[in-house]
C-alpha cells in the first residue's frame, strides 16, 4: 500500500483514503472491480485486475454472467494481493445503460455488506466512471453517490473497515481530491443544507416584504 494517499477523515466515515495509482497494485482483503453486465474484464479497472491477477478471475466472473446493474458478485483474487474481487455491475451493454448515482450508491452499500460477511478488514474501491464513464456529470456525481453509499451502509467515525478510493489518472485524481476535500457527509451536510434552506426562506420573506400590493 505504498501508493500516494490522502486521508478523508473530515468526512467522519471511519478510515478512508483517496489513493493515486493502480487499484490492481493495492494490497487489501477486497478489491472492487467496476464491471458490466457481461462481467468481461477486458478494459479499464477490470482489465488491470485481470492483467495483474490472471485469467482465473475473468473465467470465474464470466461464468456468472449476465447479471443486472446494481448487483455485486464475489470471485477469488488470483495472483492479486487480496482475498476477493467484488465485481460491482454499473453498466448494462444490452440495455445501453451507463453509470448512475443510484447504482453507484447501491453497489457501494452492497460491497460493504459483503465485506462484513467475509470478515474483511480492508477494501479498495475504484473511482466509478473514471476515464469517461461519467462524461455527462463529471466526477462529482459518482463521488457524491459513493459517499452516500458509505453512509447508507452505516459508516461513521467508529467504523473499523479500512477503505481506499483509487484513481489512476493524475488529473482525475486531482479533481477528485478537490471535490472530496470540499465535501461534507452525514450531519454536517444535513446541517449545511438546512441552513441554506433557512437562508433562502429568510431572503424570500424579505423580498416579499418589499412588494407593494397597492
Amino acid at each position: 500500500m505504498g501508493q500516494p494517499r490522502t486521508s478523508l477523515e473530515h468526512l467522519g466515515l471511519g478510515p478512508l483514503w483517496l489513493v493515486e495509482g493502480d487499484l490492481a497494485a493495492e494490497r487489501a482483503d477486497v478489491l472492487v472491480n467496476e464491471a458490466n453486465n457481461t462481467l468481461s474484464m477486458t478494459g479499464g479497472v477490470g482489465g488491470a485486475l485481470r492483467a495483474r491477477g490472471g485469467m482465473a478471475i475473468h473465467t470465474e466472473a464470466i461464468a456468472m454472467a449476465p447479471l443486472p446493474m446494481g448487483r455485486v458478485v464475489r470471485t477469488g483474487a488470483g495472483d492479486l494481493e487480496a482475498r476477493f474481487v467484488y465485481h460491482a455491475i454499473t453498466k448494462d451493454y444490452d440495455l445501453n445503460r451507463g453509470l448512475s448515482g443510484k447504482v453507484v450508491t447501491a453497489v457501494v452499500e452492497e460491497s460493504l455488506m459483503m465485506a462484513a460477511e467475509d470478515g474483511a478488514e480492508s477494501l479498495c474501491l475504484p473511482l466509478f466512471g473514471e476515464g469517461g464513464g461519467s462524461d455527462l456529470f463529471g466526477l462529482e456525481m459518482p463521488l457524491v453517490a459513493l459517499v452516500e453509499g458509505l453512509e447508507s451502509a452505516g459508516r461513521d467515525k467508529s467504523s473499523s473497515l479500512e477503505i481506499c478510493i483509487v484513481v489512476r489518472d493524475p488529473d482525475e485524481h486531482a479533481q477528485a481530491l478537490e471535490l472530496l476535500l470540499g465535501m461534507k457527509a452525514g450531519k454536517a451536510r444535513e446541517n449545511e443544507e438546512s441552513q441554506l434552506a433557512e437562508d433562502y426562506l429568510a431572503q424570500l420573506m424579505a423580498e416579499m416584504g418589499d412588494v407593494s400590493f397597492e
